[in-house]
């Protein structure tokens, strides 16, 4: 039978995992404390972990059921479970939001954003900028600038203080004392991996991007797909879908917008208009 299990099954849960051969890593921490497993006698089958965002669609702020992880012994076994999760959304939040892999298990969906991975090379980069860049950055400043940053979006996800929480690669970019960019990265090998760079002008980023080279002499940015900087850069990235979305009532959907939509692709494309930032980085 399918349960919906809470910190007193957090062993069962934890069980699955290693026989699936992954880490409770993401598993433990508290905004992803909402899991649904399918379940026979107390042995656990298959989990999907789940956390609650806002959205921001069109003026609205609307709450969105986010899918963060799925294991699962066998195929059906999940099935069960996304079952499951798509009956609990349906009373609680009025979107379901999962990156693209879930897309087999999501009946009527509309893949709403891209990633965009942009590769540079030191010796290529037109730009030799540099700046006041710090690494001990206050949460709050963060969010401030994540908040001016999504002004620029008809679409975003908001984010809170609890977002920015044991970040370990982060860098900024200060003027007098204001924060106008920050990245959150992994160093590798031979390389920078900017995971989120939120910027607060084309300068701003095109320092963060040239202190990154300054780290390795090849850097990978992620940025959204609505984020054309190649056309400063003369460069063109790789893209690949990211995040599908699907509406969980369809008729609630269409009073807060006022619209008459008949289906959740017709919905989507009514509301989710103009530049778009949801990356599945962000769940």
């Amino acid at each position: 039978m399918l349960e919906v299990m809470n910190d007193l099954d957090v062993d069962v849960v934890y069980k699955l995992f290693e026989e699936c051969g992954q880490k409770p890593k993401e598993f433990l921490k508290d905004r992803y404390k909402n899991y649904v497993s399918y379940a026979i006698n107390g042995e656990a089958l298959s989990n999907i972990t789940t956390s609650e965002s806002i959205v921001h669609v069109a003026g609205l702020d609307l709450r969105a059921n986010v899918i963060k992880n799925a294991i699962s012994k066998d195929s059906l076994d999940l099935a069960e479970s996304f079952k499951g999760v798509f009956d609990i959304s349906a009373h609680k939040e009025l979107l379901t939001v999962a990156p693209n892999s879930f897309e087999p298990y999501f009946k009527e969906y509309v893949k709403i954003s891209k990633l965009a991975a942009y590769h540079f090379e030191r010796h290529d980069f037109p730009y030799k900028l540099v700046g006041d860049i710090r690494h001990d950055i206050k949460k709050e400043e963060l969010l401030a600038l994540y908040k001016r940053f999504g002004k620029h979006f008809k679409t975003y996800i908001k984010r809170d203080l609890a977002s920015f929480e044991d970040l370990k690669n982060v860098s900024g970019l200060y003027q007098n004392d204001r924060l106008l960019a920050y990245m959150i990265y992994q160093i590798k090998i031979d390389e920078v991996v900017i995971e989120e760079l939120i910027y607060e002008d084309l300068k701003s980023l095109l320092v963060m991007i040239s202190y990154a080279l300054s780290l390795k002499s090849n850097v990978e940015l992620k940025l959204s797909s609505s984020e054309n900087i190649g056309r400063y850069l003369k460069t063109v990235p790789s893209l690949s879908d990211d995040l599908i979305v699907t509406i969980n009532d369809l008729e609630l959907y269409n009073r807060l917008f006022k619209i008459e939509a008949k289906t959740i692709k017709e919905a989507i494309d009514k509301t989710f208009k103009g530049p778009i930032y949801m990356r599945s980085y962000l769940l």
